[in-house]
């Protein structure tokens, strides 16, 4: 995934792994070793729009987000989830 849009493998496991804070992804571990880490979406799709975040200019107001429905979508190199 990193070569796939040219950033470094520590800048592409950081965003990762904020990704499945945040509750988007989590890891494969069922796949891949230590070093080649597989990742899946929890839902289908997702989207944001920063103006319906409220707060000042965009900013995140506080709270939660909800939970995500559970519908697996494994993501693999150069091969987007639908």
């Amino acid at each position: 995934m990193a070569r796939q849009f040219d950033l470094d493998s520590g800048a592409a496991s950081y965003h990762l792994r904020k990704l499945a804070e945040g509750g988007l992804i989590e890891e494969d571990t069922g796949r891949g070793n230590r070093r080649d880490r597989w990742w899946r979406a929890l839902h289908a799709g997702s989207q944001h729009d920063p103006a319906e975040s409220g707060g000042a200019e965009g900013a995140p107001t506080a709270g939660p987000w909800p939970s995500p429905p559970r519908r697996p979508c494994v993501a693999r190199p150069r091969r987007s989830c639908p």
